[in-house]
């Protein structure tokens, strides 16, 4: 549960950390 008091859904573990990764850098451009 978040600050806001909604349930957060689990993260999938089915996702390898290679995914992770590369969505974590999309997310950074996003950003810059």
């Amino acid at each position: 549960i978040d600050e806001t008091g909604e349930t957060v859904p689990v993260p999938d573990l089915s996702v390898s950390t290679e995914d992770g990764e590369r969505l974590r850098d999309r997310v950074h451009e996003i950003e810059e």
